[in-house]
């Protein structure tokens, strides 16, 4: 067989710091060990809490409903996954949280959520 590539598997964690900077300074973040920063469900979790605690910052949140709307916007189901089980399962106050999300991010939450 030839005539095929092979293509590297996404670094979420590393994309996901570059596009929500604050987390990466985060106290969520900076306590996870290397081997936890390895592991993007982990880190996606961690996002979550960050988000969620960053209410009273509107550049944090604005920054984190970005970074959502980000990979809510690729066409890559292991994406939407992290953002499904790691950061909307996450949500401890779903009502404050889906406020603030955008459109892409919203919707795939209603659809997730069942309405």
């Amino acid at each position: 067989m030839s005539g095929f590539v092979v293509v590297p598997p996404r670094d979420y964690v590393t994309e996901l710091l570059r596009v929500a900077g604050r987390f990466a300074a985060s106290e969520q973040y900076q306590s996870l060990d290397v081997e936890e920063r390895a592991c993007a469900g982990l880190v996606f979790a961690a996002f979550a809490r960050f988000f969620e605690a960053s209410f009273a910052d509107p550049q944090a949140v604005e920054e984190c409903s970005s970074a959502i709307e980000h990979f809510v916007s690729v066409n890559d189901p292991e994406a939407h996954n992290l953002i499904v089980t790691e950061v909307f399962e996450g949500f401890r106050q779903p009502e404050l949280s889906v406020g603030v999300l955008q459109p892409l991010s919203r919707a795939l939450y209603h659809r997730w959520i069942g309405r």
